[in-house]
């Protein structure tokens, strides 16, 4: 996370091969959202080592994490699927004032058996990015179920928030540091 003229930066890192077309749809949707928050593409890395279960056939969210944590508020995409402790899988995970990962593969409506359909998937992305970003800034789940700080432990959960904060989450986050436009 950088601060350039009082602008806060932070980039989107692909972990693994997540196309450039994807990261700058994401990068473009995101900055719609903040006023002071620049989201910027930085590219692809590889898997750090040691995050991938081989029982599981799963990546380990919270070691990818730690494997970014010293570079503070990034967004880290993933077309992989990945899990935390306790859980089959999750869309995404994050940490206060550190990386928010967020995962496409089970919110691609191909992986449930359905059409492709690239519309669908990204708005699912930026709900699910919105809120592990959200996390980042000290943000707990919402009770409210049309916001986007809403728990979703299933896809049918994600497709049912909205893509925004609800009104008390909006108070909270813009006091937490997070302005929203």
């Amino acid at each position: 996370m950088d601060v350039f003229y009082g602008t806060m930066q932070v980039p989107i890192i692909g972990i693994g091969e997540v196309p450039i077309e994807t990261i700058r749809r994401l990068e473009g949707m995101l900055n719609t959202e903040f006023s002071k928050i620049k989201i910027y593409a930085k590219g692809n890395v590889a898997f750090p080592e040691d995050t991938f279960n081989d029982f599981r056939d799963q990546y380990v969210a919270d070691r990818l994490m730690d494997e970014f944590h010293k570079d503070g508020i990034q967004i880290l995409l993933t077309e992989e699927d990945i899990y935390s402790k306790g859980k089959n899988y999750v869309f995404g995970e994050s940490e206060y004032m550190g990386p928010a990962l967020v995962s496409t593969h089970r919110l691609d409506p191909q992986f449930y058996g359905e059409e492709k359909d690239e519309g669908l998937l990204f708005r699912r992305l930026k709900k699910e990015a919105l809120h592990e970003f959200g996390h980042c800034f000290g943000m707990d789940h919402c009770e409210n179920p049309e916001c986007v700080m809403q728990y979703s432990g299933s896809v049918k959960a994600v497709d049912e928030k909205s893509s925004m904060f609800c009104d008390e989450c909006q108070v909270e986050i813009s006091t937490k540091g997070l302005p929203l436009k």
